[in-house]
């Protein structure tokens, strides 16, 4: 199991994320979950990072496609699709709403980026040919003022006046090929990451969620995903809807990159924690990592403690170093602890994990752990050093296996504080 804690004020939430590519195949991994895309006569292929199952690869035919069913999560207003493509040939479907229909669709056209709300209204098609290479392609509708634009790289190549009208996006998606026997033009080439959005972005957002699933072969799938910032607040984002965390005596305040409310501030006492209700979800039992961001102001206090007023599982600052121990899950006994050198009062990203600690190790024997309480920050119920410990913390993740990973530098959206916990090492 991992939680994680991620600062993503900045970056809008997708209606739909498929990265496509070897790790998660034709699924989306966005918030909504949407039906996975249903391949056909395609195969997965390098990507545009290098690697060898980074993209799927479209042959050109008429059997050559994914078909993303559409339960009504992929319905918008107004739109924003967003992908990697590395075209082969001049024509064909990048997406398409409508199996056999013309819904919106952005293809290329003659070489070119084309975007289009249905068959008969104005298009948006680039002044010229796309380069036959990899290329982080877009088009955006917004319905207030009823313009198309189109994207490549991040920067915006052409626009068209549409009109505000509710788009065709109600039907099913066929990426690379429509089913038409009439309509012969059929997408050779690679795609990787489509993104699908509700609202039509800016070139700024555009530009920060370019690498979005950028290197997701290093992440584990999260079992809990909180932000805790000004967007999220205490939520769990993650697939699993574990319980949003019970704030009390805490507030908004700056992150460790300069957001004014990225993080959540304690105050330093008994009242000021954030508990999350564990329903079974945190669980993890064997193998555990936490890890977070925390910039904290004195020397004793839990960042993650296992139960509310007994002794699980728990990573604390104790004496101004950072501080595990875990708790056999049998017995109350408690196991041996592991200790670090002294933590400066600045932000710091820290982690522990059970069986493994990049931080400070310390063999504890193999045990399960009590991890089937819910879960404290900053407070425990029973303890004086709950009383005196003030900090700021930072977003929070929890997964199913061991993270040996440096985890901070393949999330380009953020920085966070996580826990790792996993069924089995």
């Amino acid at each position: 199991m991992l939680l994680l804690i991620l600062l993503t004020e900045e970056l809008p939430v997708p209606a739909a994320l498929y990265p496509l590519n070897g790790l998660h195949g034709t699924r989306d991994i966005g918030p909504n979950k949407n039906p996975a895309g249903k391949p056909n006569g395609v195969h997965l292929a390098p990507g545009p990072f290098g690697h060898p199952q980074g993209s799927y690869r479209f042959s050109g035919s008429f059997s050559s496609y994914i078909e993303i069913p559409n339960n009504g999560g992929l319905d918008t207003r107004s739109i924003t699709i967003l992908a990697w493509i590395n075209h082969e040939n001049e024509n064909g479907p990048i997406v398409n709403y409508g199996e056999d229909d013309w819904g919106f669709h952005f293809w290329v056209v003659n070489g070119r980026l084309f975007g289009r709300l249905s068959g008969s209204s104005p298009y948006a098609i680039t002044p010229y040919n796309l380069s036959k290479n990899w290329h982080y392609v877009g088009t955006s509708y917004n319905f207030s003022s009823g313009v198309v634009k189109l994207w490549i790289n991040g920067s915006e190549v052409a626009q068209e006046i549409s009109g505000s009208e509710e788009q065709s996006t109600q039907y099913n998606v066929r990426m690379g090929a429509k089913d038409s026997t009439t309509d012969q033009r059929y997408l050779k080439g690679r795609i990787y990451c489509l993104q699908i959005y509700n609202k039509s972005l800016s070139q700024q957002e555009i530009i920060a969620v370019q690498n979005r699933t950028l290197n997701t072969y290093d992440l584990p799938v999260p079992t809990a995903f909180y932000p805790l910032n000004a967007q999220h607040l205490t939520h769990d984002l993650s697939a699993n809807k574990n319980p949003a965390g019970k704030p009390n005596g805490v507030h908004l305040a700056p992150g460790p990159f300069g957001h004014p409310q990225g993080s959540y501030q304690f105050s330093g006492s008994s009242t000021s924690y954030i508990e999350i209700p564990n329903n079974g979800g945190l669980d993890t039992r064997y193998s555990v990592t936490i890890l977070a961001w925390l910039n904290q102001e004195n020397d004793d206090g839990p960042i993650v403690n296992f139960g509310s007023d007994v002794w699980g599982f728990h990573f604390w600052v104790v004496n101004g170093r950072l501080f595990a121990r875990p708790s056999r899950r049998a017995d109350r006994a408690q196991q041996k602890n592991a200790f670090s050198s002294s933590l400066s009062r600045t932000w710091n990203y820290v982690g522990t994990s059970y069986n493994f600690s990049e931080v400070a190790h310390e063999i504890s024997g193999s045990a399960e752990q009590k991890t089937q309480y819910d879960v404290r920050m900053g407070a425990k119920a029973s303890d004086q050093r709950s009383k005196i410990f003030s900090t700021s913390l930072r977003c929070r993740r929890t997964a199913t296996k061991r993270c040996r990973k440096n985890v901070q530098s393949v999330y380009s959206d953020g920085v966070f504080v996580t826990l790792f916990s996993y069924d089995r090492v």
